[in-house]
């Protein structure tokens, strides 16, 4: 099992501007994910995939052994899926690394500042111990039972999903425990990628503590970072 990870950083945000170079803890924010790859002992090739030539020299003043590649505009639009993302990544980076050839991909989002390197390696650790499985997701649990999530339709109150029916007298301990993906991560075979499917139907979970699942989207979810941030990285 061979890996390449890559960190994809586009420069246009409609959330926060910028956001993927906003200061947390005095550092950028693509700092800690990268940061977390580089002190992984299970990661040894990354890629840090941009529009943005200033991104660029960011990570490379921090990180010079990461490679660094420019992705063409078509690629850097805020409904970009993934797949054709990470399949040029994949090619540029073979004009980097000619010799290396991987056999998986792990996606690191730079809007999870709060995962491990730990999280890294035991995260591969259980991919390669597990069994048939086709990808892997870090996820983490949800505060709320199923049942009590909603969508409002003209101004009413309606089940997310008419097949989860609340009972007032339903306690929360008696419901099944909900997993949300956090964002930090995906892993998953370049077969399975060049086939089509990112994740498969076989996706292993990897489940991370709440603290450290904050995915920032927008400016309360910077602010609320910035304020768990001495805690976090204390207890880390």
């Amino acid at each position: 099992m061979k890996i390449l990870s890559v960190i994809p950083a586009r420069s246009g945000s409609k959330g926060i501007a910028n956001k993927n170079i906003a200061l947390l803890g005095g550092k950028p924010l693509l700092y800690y994910s990268i940061k977390a790859l580089i002190e992984s002992s299970a990661i040894s090739e990354i890629c840090f995939t941009t529009d943005s030539d200033e991104y660029i020299t960011i990570v490379q003043d921090y990180f010079p052994e990461v490679v660094s590649i420019l992705r063409p505009d078509s690629l850097a639009g805020d409904r970009t899926p993934d797949t054709p993302v990470l399949l040029d990544a994949l090619e540029q980076y073979a004009n980097h690394r000619p010799l290396f050839d991987p056999t998986h991909i792990l996606m690191v989002h730079v809007t999870s500042p709060f995962l491990l390197s730990s999280d890294i390696d035991d995260s591969i650790t259980a991919f390669v111990s597990s069994g048939s499985h086709d990808s892997m997701v870090s996820v983490v649990q949800c505060d709320s039972p199923s049942y009590k999530h909603k969508v409002i339709r003209d101004g009413f109150l309606y089940p997310a999903s008419y097949a989860l029916s609340e009972v007032s007298t339903s306690r929360r301990q008696d419901s099944e425990q909900i997993f949300i993906r956090n964002g930090a991560f995906y892993l998953m075979s370049i077969e399975q990628l060049k086939a089509g499917s990112m994740w498969g139907s076989r996706v292993l979970p990897y489940v991370m503590p709440k603290l450290r699942s904050i995915d920032i989207n927008d400016s309360q979810d910077l602010e609320l970072a910035r304020c768990i941030f001495p805690s976090v990285v204390v207890t880390c």
